[in-house]
């Protein structure tokens, strides 16, 4: 039996940014009634080339994939496939790429991909790169280096981590799952002026006076909170804080 059986959303990927959702709604819809379609667009709207195709039943959502994975849309051959739900998409990256991917904090805001990939090659094959950015494309200073190879990772860590890139001496760790940092987070929220260890992310404030008193103060109550709430916290943390 397949994976994720009775399915009847599709991700498609690797069209031409100028494929609209018009475009694959006309290729898509003869194979059955479509409930949703979406292309994914980044800030400035232009189209990732992917998206996710919903049909109302599963038996349109398998004579869809059949018939157009692999086939030709413009330029491009598609990739179409069940799209997975999001525990399945991060356990799988989660297995793919543990020991091979990198936290890399402390980068200055001029520098891009290419040369952060250029100045890790120095250590192994880099298979991707990828500076977090705010909705307005400006850098976070920090984001994540991916090798080939788990040694090569190691390496990495070994040589590059403190040493100064572009007049900023770069954090360089194994980069952590998404329950490892919320859990570290949540270790943050109880003890707000411990600097948690092996936390990666702006998650530790620098209180300084007169302020610090009132802070603590909150933090009392917001540590009682959690400690009575914590399973619930768990849940409703936003999402975007631990991608």
């Amino acid at each position: 039996m397949e994976a994720g059986f009775g399915y009847t959303n599709l991700y498609v990927k690797n069209f031409e940014k100028d494929v609209t959702e018009e475009t694959l709604l006309e290729k898509f819809s003869v194979f059955g009634t479509i409930t949703s379609l979406v292309i994914s667009k980044d800030y400035n709207g232009i189209s990732k080339g992917f998206g996710f195709v919903n049909y109302e039943k599963h038996e349109d959502a398998i004579k869809a994939k059949e018939a157009m994975h692999g086939a030709q849309l413009g330029s491009k051959v598609l990739y179409v496939a069940r799209a997975q739900k999001k525990g399945e998409r991060q356990l799988m990256l989660q297995l793919k790429y543990q020991g091979l991917n990198l936290y890399v904090k402390h980068i200055n805001d001029g520098v891009d991909e290419e040369k952060l990939k250029e100045y890790f090659k120095q250590c192994g094959t880099v298979t991707s790169v990828r500076i977090m950015r705010t909705d307005k494309g400006i850098s976070r200073g920090f984001g994540f280096v991916c090798f080939s190879m788990r040694h090569e990772a190691l390496r990495a860590i070994q040589i590059l981590n403190g040493v100064l890139f572009h007049g900023k001496p770069l954090y360089v760790a194994m980069a952590q799952t998404r329950e490892e940092r919320k859990r570290l987070f949540l270790s943050a929220l109880r003890h707000p002026f411990t600097n948690v260890e092996g936390l990666q992310g702006p998650f530790n404030p620098t209180i300084t006076p007169p302020y610090a008193a009132a802070y603590h103060n909150h933090s009392r109550l917001r540590r009682t909170k959690c400690s009575d709430d914590e399973s619930i916290m768990m849940n409703k943390l936003d999402d975007r804080t631990f991608r």
